[in-house]
C-alpha cells in the first residue's frame, strides 16, 4: 500500500528532524531550556536509529507488521522524554514546552502509524 510506504518516509524524515534538533541546535541553547548538552546528544541517539528504520522500511516498502516496530520505537522515546521532563531538576519551562512538544508530534505520527497498520492488509 502506498499510503504504508510514505508514512515510512514521514516517520523517517520527521526523525532526521529531531536528531537535527535534539543533538544539534537545542544544545545551544542549554541556558534557556535548562538542559546540558549531553542530555540533549543522548536523545539524539535513538532518532538516528528511528530515521536508519523508517528510512529502510520505505526503500523496501516493507510490510504492514514493519509498522508495529516504528510504533513501539516512537511511544519509547515519548515515555524516556517524559521521563526526562519530570525528573530533570534543571529543567526549565521552555524545556518542558519543548519537550512536550515533540512528545505531541511524535504522538501525532504515532496515531497516523496506527490508523495506516489498521487500514493496510498485510
Amino acid at each position: 500500500m502506498i499510503l504504508r510506504r510514505y508514512t515510512f518516509l514521514l516517520d523517517g524524515l520527521g526523525a532526521l528532524v529531531s536528531a537535527a534538533l535534539t543533538g544539534g541546535i537545542l544544545p545551544q541553547w542549554t541556558d534557556w531550556v535548562g538542559l546540558s548538552p549531553e542530555v540533549f546528544r543522548m536523545l539524539a541517539v535513538p532518532p538516528m536509529g528511528f530515521a536508519a528504520y523508517s528510512l529502510a522500511c520505505f526503500a523496501r516498502n516493507a510490510g504492514r507488521s514493519w509498522l508495529l516496530g516504528i510504533i513501539a520505537a516512537n511511544l519509547g522515546y515519548c515515555a524516556v522524554s517524559a521521563t526526562v521532563c519530570f525528573v530533570s531538576e534543571e529543567i526549565t519551562a521552555l524545556g518542558r514546552a519543548v519537550l512536550a512538544g515533540e512528545m505531541l508530534v511524535v504522538g501525532g505520527v504515532v496515531a497516523l502509524e496506527v490508523w495506516v497498520y489498521r487500514k493496510s492488509d498485510a
